[in-house]
């Protein structure tokens, strides 16, 4: 596996694959609910969920690591520090949430 010397973070990359930008956070949200990255809505939610599909298969194919922090519950205040994501956990975290810039349990 080829190894990166730059870390981005999930949604950037995610809307790097999607769009053609690297973009998280507030702009991100705006972007996405209120400009639809200048597509009609229906089109970048699809872009963007055909984006998070191909990042699971990635994943889930050997040919890229996930790192991130697992929360031990709803607000937790304990976390584990950054580790690699096992691939498996995709199988029951899909639902992508910006405002964590992460995934969370759940459906997509």
């Amino acid at each position: 596996m080829a190894k990166v010397t730059e870390y981005i973070d999930l949604t950037s990359a995610l809307s790097l694959v999607a769009f053609g930008l690297e973009i998280t956070g507030d702009a991100f949200a705006k972007a996405m609910n209120v400009e639809h990255f200048g597509l009609e809505r229906a089109e970048a939610i699809n872009r963007f969920s055909v984006a998070l599909k191909c990042l699971q298969q990635a994943v889930l194919a050997g040919d890229l690591e996930l790192w991130g922090r697992l929360e031990t519950g709803y607000r937790a205040s304990a976390t584990r520090l950054s580790e690699r994501i096992p691939a498996h956990n995709l199988h029951d975290f899909v639902a992508f949430d910006y405002r964590i810039n992460g995934l969370r349990h759940g459906a997509p």
